[in-house]
Parts: C-alpha cells; structure tokens; sequence
C-alpha cells in the first residue's frame, strides 16, 4: 500500500511540474530580511493574509529573529498584488507558489520554515505540498485547506465598495484613513477587519497621491475562483511538522477540519489562541509568538 501510495505521488509531482507556471508568468515579491548574525539553520519565511501586507508582521519578525533557539533568519515578503510587489492578472495559489519557488531559488535558500496567514497560509500550504524538499516545517495561521472560506461573503462587498468610494485628492493620509473607515462601516460590520484593511493598506505615492496597495480589481476578480477554495492536492501529503494556529473566536479552522487536514499534513498539531478572532497574530501577538517558537524551537 505504501509503494502504490508513494507511485501515486510521484506521478502527481510529475504533473503538477507540467502545469507549472512559466518564468515570465512568476513575479518577483518584495520583502524584508531580519538577520544580524551567520547561522546555518533553515530561515523562517512569511507571508501575510489576503488584503495584509508583510509590514504587519515586522514586529513578530524581529522578535522571532531573536528569539528563535538556533538564530534563524527571518524573511517576510509581499504576495503579488498585494504591498510593495509587483501587480499581476492573475491571482490564483498554484502561481503564489511559484512565485515562492522562484524567490527561494533566486536567493539560493534550500530550505526554509514557512509561516503562512490566511491566503498566506494557503499558498504556503501549496508550496510545501509541491515542493517539500524545500520545506523543513510549516506554520499555517488561521486558514484550512478545507472548504470554501468564510471570507466567501465579506471579501466580495468589501473589495466592491472599496472600489466604488474615490479616495479624496486634497486630505491627509490620517483624514482619508478616517473618512474612508466611515465610509466602508455602512456595509461592512466588522470594524476590526475594516480598521486592519485600511490602516495596512491606504498610503499615498511618490506623486502624493492616495491608493491602494492591493490590486483591487484583479482580487475581486479571482476571488470567488481562485482563492475561496483550496485545489485538491490528493494524494500529494507533506509528511513533516506543521503547527496549525487559530483563534479561538474563528471559524476559520473547526476541529471538523482535522481529519482532512492530517490527511495531507500527517504530522500537523493543532493550537488554539482564546480569545483571538482571525488576525490571530495581531490581536494576540505575545500568545501567538510563544505558540510559535515553542514549536520552531523543539523541532530542532
């Protein structure tokens, strides 16, 4: 059973590597590299969530650089369409995950830990089913690979009615972050998610103009298809550790979900922040660190 089962997985890899994205179709994400001293252990990788941006994690970020036991260095990065990396047409998880295959390539790292929010959590879920050889563990924040999200009804009004309200020519950044927070309460009810969008989100350019770091129009677009719903992977399993984090006010990740979950991450644990809604590390980051290097530190 297991010679036929590691058959079947071999001829997937092979597949999945024919339907791999091209070169030119991968972007180049922009990212921050927290390192202060030479260490030859795997470094940490992370990505944010949908509609976050890498400059939400900067905190976490340094403090797991120094306190992660050995010193690993820690790299955040922007997913495309999203923070300072480059927008595209095409938004779905089988091409954030070579857009993540080329970034580990072009700097040369062989294998990493990978931590993962939401969309984030996804696309590093996909990576490490791909491509383990690249992964030594994973931590996925607050997302399952099982079932459609429960961000299937918010994020379509929220990103709809960010693109009907014009952003202001003449106000202060702390003015439009006001009004447009104002604003975009009439239709979305949960203010907490409202003020993390804006506050991450809303910058002005080179030109002092406001926008939008998140390619608005192409998320809306993909969405529903492409970002709602996790692909099948079966029979593909990542059979190494992986830590599955989730706030205990959630529904993002429900212990219905486990048995699904172990078939593809056999190894996975699963940990519980009370008290914590779905921006898990933001709203509880002391308790989110702790859980986290417990679990990069007794996987040595």
């Amino acid at each position: 059973m297991a010679v036929a089962h590691t058959k079947l997985v071999q001829i997937f890899r092979l597949f999945f590597k024919q339907i791999s994205t091209r070169s030119d179709e991968t972007i180049e994400m922009s990212f921050d590299v927290f390192n202060d001293v030479k260490e030859t252990t795997a470094p940490v990788l992370v990505m944010h969530g949908l509609l976050g941006a890498r400059t939400n994690w900067r905190s976490l970020c340094a403090l797991l650089r120094k306190q992660t036991d050995p010193p690993r260095a820690v790299i955040s990065v922007d997913a495309r369409n999203h923070g300072a990396s480059p927008q595209s047409s095409e938004h779905t998880y089988p091409l954030m995950a070579e857009d993540i295959k080329r970034f580990v390539s072009k700097l040369g790292i062989k294998r990493s830990t990978l931590i993962g929010h939401c969309m984030g959590g996804r696309a590093m879920m996909y990576f490490a089913l791909k491509y383990p050889d690249f992964v030594e563990k994973l931590v996925i924040v607050d997302v399952s690979p099982v079932g459609p999200s429960p961000f299937l009804k918010l994020v379509p009004g929220l990103l709809e009615a960010i693109a009907a309200i014009p952003l202001p020519k003449d106000a202060s950044i702390i003015e439009a972050k006001r009004d447009l927070k104002r604003m975009l309460l009439k239709s979305i009810t949960n203010k907490a998610y409202v003020n993390f969008i804006v506050d991450t989100n809303l910058m002005k350019d080179n030109h002092g103009s406001l926008r939008w770091r998140f390619n608005t129009q192409v998320l809306l677009e993909s969405f529903a298809s492409s970002l709602a719903v996790f692909p099948n992977m079966s029979p593909l399993r990542f059979e190494k550790p992986a830590l599955f984090v989730s706030g205990g006010l959630s529904n993002f990740v429900l212990k219905s979900h486990h048995a699904e979950i172990l078939k593809l991450f056999p190894q996975a644990e699963f940990r519980v922040i009370e008290g914590a809604g779905h921006i898990v590390h933001v709203e509880k980051p002391k308790e989110f660190l702790a859980v986290c290097l417990n679990f990069l530190n007794k996987h040595k």
